[in-house]
């Protein structure tokens, strides 16, 4: 009976465990989706200062992301590549680190067509409309990231209790 209790008290103890660490993984993904709107504000601010777009790049690059790195390197190359064409081609590179649906994606793609060809106003409104898109969506993510956590919480939780008390 004792080897039994053990059991089912570890068992109980794990199941608890990947509840909360499911929650602490649905945590993790809106501070990545916080970042990138971060660092397009760091974008419409060097582009707004008047730094030339490499550079403003580059700015976005302090946090540690290779992307905007990349991107700034690409572009102080200036191969035969549009800046299109760069953004597309390191975005996909990049993958969906953010964790961004399929619409989200298509506006942030869409922010390399305006930036390089039209004037620095255009793109400073065209960062600020895509960072409000981002953080209506935020917002309606926060929502279902605290109901997703609070629910992997309890269900951890809960069939942990329930493993334990079919043990013992």
């Amino acid at each position: 009976m004792g080897w039994r209790m053990i059991g089912g008290l570890l068992l109980g103890l794990l199941a608890a465990a990947i509840g909360f660490r499911l929650a602490a993984r649905q945590e993790k993904k809106m501070g990545a989706y916080w970042y990138l709107r971060q660092n397009l504000e760091l974008l419409r601010s060097g582009i707004q200062n008047g730094a030339p777009l490499a550079e403003a790049l580059n700015a976005c690059s302090a946090g540690g992301s290779l992307l905007w790195q990349r991107m700034a390197g690409r572009l102080e190359e200036r191969r035969s590549e549009s800046l299109e064409e760069i953004w597309r081609q390191e975005l996909e590179r990049e993958g969906n680190p953010w964790d961004l649906t399929a619409e989200e994606a298509t506006q942030l793609q869409s922010l390399g067509q305006v930036l390089g060809r039209q004037d620095k106003e255009q793109c400073c409104r065209q960062i600020q409309s895509l960072q409000s898109f981002l953080a209506g969506r935020e917002m309606e993510r926060t929502h279902k990231q605290q109901e997703r956590s609070l629910l992997y919480r309890k269900l951890g939780m809960l069939s942990g209790i329930l493993i334990t008390i079919l043990l013992i």
